[in-house]
């Protein structure tokens, strides 16, 4: 039980985080977290009505907390997968987050590692692009994003055929 809260609290603390790294393709993470039967038909047309991306994904945390520890634990899963991990890079720190239930009277923590920020300036002066402009970009560009980054970023073919 108190695992499950921890979870829950777990999550509660990553939402802002969450939701800026989730909001650069909501549809992708709304069509896995319904796949994965974490949301409700009426929570899946809900969520699937919010205009606005941030809005798609703040709906959908809500929606899975309300649900309880058994959908937050899917939740984390889903985050945990191969092609959320694949889409969404920045959810790499989800696999260092710890839940740790101590005994009562102390608090959970929750050790988050420390991401490079995103105004870093480069050596040539240029600042680095965030994994958000970059999706925004792929999103824009549309299904040829693959092809373009392995001619323009000489990024090499995967195995299985994608990047």
């Amino acid at each position: 039980m108190a695992e499950e809260q921890a979870e829950i609290k777990l999550l509660r603390s990553q939402k802002a985080k969450l939701i800026e790294i989730l909001s650069t393709d909501a549809d992708f993470v709304l069509q896995h977290a319904d796949s994965c039967s974490l949301l409700s038909r009426h929570g899946y047309q809900q969520v699937k009505a919010c205009r606005s991306p941030s809005e798609k994904v703040t709906e959908l945390l809500d929606h899975i907390l309300q649900r309880g520890p058994e959908a937050v634990t899917g939740l984390l899963k889903l985050l945990n997968s191969e092609p959320l991990q694949e889409t969404f890079p920045m959810l790499s720190f989800i696999k260092d987050l710890e839940v740790h239930t101590v005994s009562s009277g102390e608090k959970e923590t929750f050790p988050v590692p420390e991401t490079m920020p995103s105004k870093d300036i480069c050596n040539n002066g240029y600042r680095l692009v965030t994994e958000k402009q970059l999706m925004t970009l792929a999103r824009t560009i549309g299904k040829t994003w693959r092809e373009i980054g392995r001619m323009a970023l000489d990024i090499p073919l995967c195995e299985a055929g994608t990047v």
